[in-house]
C-alpha cells in the first residue's frame, strides 16, 4: 500500500512548528547548499552486494506484528522485514540509530545518536525535535503519547503526543534503557550501575546492587524485573529490592535483555577479543531466579539487543548486520546467504564476471551463473588475484603460495617466495609480477616463478599494477614507490608516508598510488607529486583510477572519496567496515573488504523507469517502478514546476519537468540532485523512501531554472512513492 507524506499526523515540536512546515523550512535552506554541491558530486548511492542484506551494525529490532519485524543500526539503516525478504528504508541520517518501541500494529518511534528521533507510520518517516543533540540510546512508552526517551548525560525526554519535553533525572550518568509496567511504574538504568523510578511525576534514584555499567532492562511485571551490563552483570528485582544473579559468564557484557514470563528470560551480548581468543557474541536463555544455568548459542559477532513477542518469536541483532529469529525453540539467522570473512582483493572482466579473494583460501565469483564460492584447497588467506581470462586467473597468499584457476579448479604452482605475497599483476598469461614481503619481487614467464634480480631494499612490497609490460608501479614500505620499463629500476620516497598501500592507474601518464593516513601520490607521466587532502586523515588502503580526472580511494571505517578533478567528494559506505578493495567495469563500481562487505554503486544499474503524475503515465523503459506525485503549495501563485532526475545505466541522465499536469523531457545541463544525495548531506526530515532512490525531485517557480532563489522560496510537494 502507498501512503502520500500529506497523510502523516501533523504533529508539533517544540517551537510550535508542526513537522511538514518544518521540513520546508529545512528544505529551502539546505537547497542553496544540495544544488551547487550537486555540479561535482551528483547522485550516489552504495547498494549491499553481500552479506544481505546489509552488513553494518544493527542496535535493536522491534517485532511489530506476526511476520512483520523492524530493525535499526549503523548511519541511519531501518529495515523491515515481511517475513522473507528486508526491505530497506529511508530514514535521511547517517546518525546510528540505537532503539526502537512500538505500538503494536501502530506507530514506531526511533531514537539515536545527536539527539535522533524518527515517528514512522505506514510507510512514511518522520524526524522529530526532540530539542536536544545528545545521544539517545533507549525508547520506550504506554502509548503513542506517553513515551520516554533516554540517553547521555542523564537525558530524559518525554513525548505527550504533541511534543518532546525534558525531565530532570537528577543524575549526569549516561541512561542506556528504559521500560516500565504502567505509566506510574517505569525504570531507566545506565553507567555506573544508576537506576532510576519513575512513579507518574518524579525521577528518583534506587539504591543498586552493582556499580557495573548497566545496558539493558525488561521485565513481566512490577515485581518481576531484570537489568543486564557488563562483567556477566545481572541484577533482579521482587517488587522491593535489586539483587545480583550468578551467571558465572563475567567474561561477557550483556546489551539486552527480554523476558517473555518469569521463567523464560534471553539475554544478549558478547565478548571482546582478549590474546589470541576472538570476539564473539552470545545468546542466553534463562529458566527463572531459581532455574537452570545460562546455555549458549555463540556467534562470531556481538548481539546488540532482543526482544520477543506474545506468540513466541524472539528476535536477536548484532554487528555485521546479523539478524536470528527463535520460532518454536529453533534459531535461524534470516540472513539470505553470503559470508563474512574479510575480502582482500578483487578482479574481473569487464562487468561479466567479477572474483573475490578472501579468507581462508576461498574466491568468491560472481558472473551469469549467480554467486558462488571456489575453494583453492588451502587453508591460507588470499591477498590478490589477477588474470587474463576466467581461464586463466592467479592468486597469490599469505604462506607465499600462488595459485592458478583454469576455469573449474585451482591448483597450486611451484612458487621461490617464502613469505606472504600481496599483490600480483600482468600484461599477458606469459608475463606476470608478484610482490610481497621480505622484499618479495617474482616474475612468471609462462613456465616457471622465479625472482628478479633487482632488490627494491625494503621490508614489504604491497601492490603492483602496470599500463603494460614496460610501464610497472609497485608501491610498498618506508613511503617507496618504484618504477620499472622492463629493463631499469626508479624509486620515488615521501617520508611522511609510513607505507603506501595500492596503486592503480589508466595509463602510463595517470597512476595514483593511497597509503597511511591519507597520503596520496600521482604520477603524470614525468614526475611524482604528493596529494593529501586535507578532509582525508585515515588510511587508505584501495584505489581505482576511472579516468584523467575521476578517482575513487577508500580505506578504514568505511572512507570512500572520489576525485573528480578539482575536490574529493565523500561516498561513505553505510557501515563502519575497512575496505579494501576497488573495481569498476561499465559504469559500475565495486567495493569490497572487511567482515564480507560487497557494495556496487545502486545508482547506475535500474534498467527504465514509468513516472505517473496524477494519473498520468510517463514510461522511460520497461520497469515496474512507479511514483505518485501530489500536491504542488506555492506561496505567490505562480506555476510551481517539479523537476525529476532519472540515473540511467551505464551512467547519464534525463531530465523531466511536470507542469500543469504534463510531463515533458527537459534538454538541460542543470545539475540536478538525487535522493540519496539529498539524504546523505542534507539529514532531510519528513520523507520515506521505499527500495529505489533513482530520481531527483526539486521543487521551483519561474521559468530559469538556474535562478538558485527560484528554488528555495518554495513548500515541499507531498509524495510518497513504491515499486510493484
Amino acid at each position: 500500500m502507498l501512503y502520500p507524506i500529506n497523510n502523516i499526523p501533523q504533529q508539533k515540536g517544540v517551537d510550535g512548528m508542526n513537522y511538514k512546515d518544518r521540513t520546508s523550512t529545512i528544505l529551502a535552506i539546505l537547497l542553496v547548499f544540495v544544488v551547487i554541491s550537486a555540479q561535482s558530486a551528483g547522485a550516489f548511492q552504495w547498494r549491499w552486494m553481500n552479506p544481505l542484506p546489509q552488513g553494518g551494525a544493527l542496535y535493536a529490532a522491534w517485532i511489530h506484528n506476526a511476520g512483520e519485524i523492524y530493525w535499526v543500526g549503523e548511519n541511519g539503516a531501518m529495515f523491515r522485514y515481511d517475513g522473507q525478504r528486508a526491505l530497506s528504508i529511508f530514514t535521511g541520517t547517517k546518525n546510528n540509530l540505537l532503539a526502537v518501541w512500538g505500538i503494536r500494529g501502530g506507530p514506531l518511534f526511533v531514537v539515536g545518536e545527536r539527539g535522533a528521533i524518527f515517528f514512522y507510520s505506514q510507510g512514511t518517516t518522520v524526524r522529530m525535535d526532540g530539542g536536544t543533540t545528545d545521544n539517545l540510546y533507549g525508547v520506550w512508552g504506554t502509548s503513542e503519547s506517553d513515551v520516554y526517551a533516554v540517553g547521555a548525560l542523564g537525558t530524559i525526554l518525554h513525548f505527550d503526543g504533541t511534543r518532546w519535553s525534558p525531565q530532570e533525572s537528577g543524575t549526569q550518568f549516561d541512561l542506556f534503557a528504559i521500560w516500565g509496567s504502567d505509566p506510574a511504574n517505569i525504570y531507566a538504568v545506565g553507567d555506573g550501575g544508576v537506576i532510576l523510578h519513575f512513579d507518574g511525576e518524579h525521577w528518583i534514584s534506587l539504591e543498586s546492587s552493582t556499580t557495573n555499567l548497566l545496558r539493558g532492562i525488561w521485565g513481566t511485571s512490577p515485581e518481576d524485573i531484570y537489568a543486564v551490563g557488563d562483567e556477566g552483570t545481572v541484577i533482579y528485582f521482587d517488587g522491593f529490592h535489586w539483587q545480583s544473579l550468578d551467571t558465572g559468564r563475567s567474561q561477557l557484557n550483556f546489551f539486552s535483555v527480554w523476558a517473555a514470563r518469569p521463567d523464560e528470560i534471553f539475554v544478549v551480548g558478547g565478548a571482546a577479543s582478549a590474546g589470541d581468543a576472538p570476539a564473539y557474541g552470545a545468546i542466553l536463555q534463562y529458566n527463572g531466579r531459581g532455574g537452570s544455568p545460562w546455555p549458549m548459542r555463540l556467534e562470531e559477532r556481538n548481539f546488540h539487543h532482543v526482544i520477543g513477542s506474545d506468540n513466541g518469536q524472539v528476535v536477536a541483532v548484532g554487528e555485521a548486520g546479523r539478524v536470528y529469529i527463535r520460532q518454536e525453540s529453533v534459531w535461524e539467522s534470516i540472513n539470505p546467504g553470503g559470508f563474512t570473512s574479510d575480502i582482500r582483493s578483487l578482479w574481473g572482466i569487464e562487468d561479466r564476471l567479477v572474483m573475490a579473494s578472501v579468507n581462508e583460501g576461498r574466491v568468491f565469483i560472481i558472473d551469469e551463473r549467480g554467486n558462488r564460492e571456489t575453494f583453492v584447497g588451502v587453508n591460507e588467506s588470499l591477498n590478490d588475484i589477477w588474470g587474463t581470462d576466467f581461464n586463466h586467473v592467479y592468486a597469490v597468499g599469505d604462506a607465499g603460495g600462488i595459485y592458478r584457476f583454469n576455469g573449474i579448479r585451482w591448483a597450486s604452482m611451484l612458487s621461490p617466495a617464502g613469505r606472504s605475497l600481496r599483490g600480483i599483476w600482468g600484461s599477458s598469461f606469459d608475463n606476470i609480477y608478484a610482490v610481497g614481503e621480505g622484499s618479495a619481487l617474482l616474475h612468471f614467464d609462462g613456465a616457471a616463478w622465479r625472482p628478479l634480480t633487482y632488490n627494491p631494499e625494503t621490508h614489504i612490497l604491497t601492490d603492483i599494477w602496470g599500463s603494460e609490460s614496460g610501464h610497472i608501479f609497485v608501491t610498498g614500505g618506508e613511503g617507496k614507490i618504484w618504477r620499472f620499463n622492463g629493463v631499469r629500476w626508479w624509486v620515488y620516497q615521501d617520508s611522511r608516508v609510513q607505507t603506501f598501500m595500492a596503486v592503480h592507474g589508466s595509463g602510463a601518464d595517470n597512476v595514483y598510488a593511497v597509503g597511511t593516513s591519507g597520503y596520496i601520490a600521482h604520477w603524470n607521466g614525468r614526475t611524482w607529486d604528493s596529494v593529501q587532502p586535507p578532509a582525508i586523515d585515515t588510511d587508505l588502503s584501495a584505489v581505482w583510477v576511472l579516468g584523467e580526472n575521476d578517482v575513487i580511494v577508500a580505506g578504514d571505517s568505511g572512507k570512500v572519496y572520489r576525485f573528480n578533478g578539482v575536490a574529493w567528494i565523500p561516498l561513505p559506505v553505510a557501515a563502519d567496515v575497512n575496505i579494501n578493495a576497488i573495481w569498476s567495469a561499465n559504469g559500475k563500481i565495486l567495493l569490497a573488504g572487511e567482515r564480507g562487505a560487497m557494495l556496487w554503486n545502486a545508482s547506475l544499474d535500474f534498467p527504465g523507469i514509468a513516472l505517473t503524475l496524477n494519473g498520468e503515465v510517463f514510461h522511460h523503459g520497461d520497469s515496474e517502478f512507479t511514483a505518485f506525485l501530489s500536491g504542488f503549495p506555492g506561496r505567490s501563485g505562480n506555476t510551481v514546476d517539479l523537476y525529476v532526475m532519472i540515473n540511467l545505466p551505464g551512467g547519464g541522465f534525463i531530465n523531466y519537468r511536470t507542469g500543469d499536469n504534463t510531463i515533458e523531457p527537459v534538454l538541460s545541463n542543470f545539475p540536478m540532485v538525487s535522493f540519496a544525495y539529498l539524504l546523505a548531506e542534507g539529514d532531510l526530515q519528513g520523507l520515506h523512501f521505499g527500495n529505489y532512490s533513482i530520481m531527483a525531485l526539486l521543487v521551483r517557480a519561474g521559468s530559469d531554472p538556474q535562478d538558485i532563489s527560484a528554488w528555495v522560496d518554495w513548500d515541499w510537494a507531498g509524495f510518497a512513492y513504491y515499486d510493484r
